[in-house]
């Protein structure tokens, strides 16, 4: 169990994740004691709640993948993992083809390696699709971003940009073309 410390928290807040994971959530200087008495008096229902997210639990998918789907653009990517070399590197190297090189036994640094690939690829399909779509609907924005978002899927600044999550790349066409029209439509200015 994780207890964060929060200077926006009002009050104490507990959350299941469907991993399992339980993290407290407490306000700034909350003693130790408080927490303390805070998880007993619900106890019952984090175990609840963990037991739930078990049942419902999705076997842990083998990584590196052996194929990316990224159905915003129709693509498929199979990942060979080459073996060759030292220096951890991914790039396509034919149609639909990513070889995945060096040495792959830190997973941290190969989730960063895709994460990296991920975000290049969404701003090639959809900085593009996002300007296409603003000139077939009239809409103007600054510029675009494609990042990692925990918790968006996008959001307009003040300033006229658009940030995209760049996992958008997993979601249909008409959901991506959904939300850049949200997007678009925002008064971002």
């Amino acid at each position: 169990m994780a207890v964060r410390e929060s200077n926006r928290a009002r009050r104490l807040t507990v959350r299941v994740f469907h991993t399992g994971r339980v993290e407290v959530v407490v306000p700034s200087r909350t003693s130790a004691l408080t927490v303390e008495r805070f998880v007993e008096r619900h106890r019952t229902w984090i175990e609840r709640k963990r037991e739930e997210a078990r049942a419902r639990a999705i076997p842990v998918a083998p990584f590196p993948p052996a194929r990316i789907d990224l159905a915003a653009c129709g693509e498929v990517w199979h990942v060979h993992l080459t073996g060759v070399g030292k220096r951890l590197r991914l790039k396509p190297i034919g149609d639909g083809l990513l070889a995945l090189e060096g040495d792959t036994s830190d997973a941290r640094a190969v989730r960063q390696l895709f994460r990296r690939w991920l975000t290049e690829r969404a701003a090639d399909v959809l900085g593009p699709t996002l300007h296409t779509l603003a000139r077939e609907l009239n809409f103007e924005f600054e510029r675009v971003l494609i990042r990692r978002q925990r918790s968006r899927w996008g959001s307009c600044s003040t300033r006229g940009t658009i940030s995209l999550n760049c996992c958008l790349m997993f979601q249909r066409v008409p959901v991506v073309r959904y939300l850049m029209i949200h997007e678009l439509s925002i008064p971002c200015r």
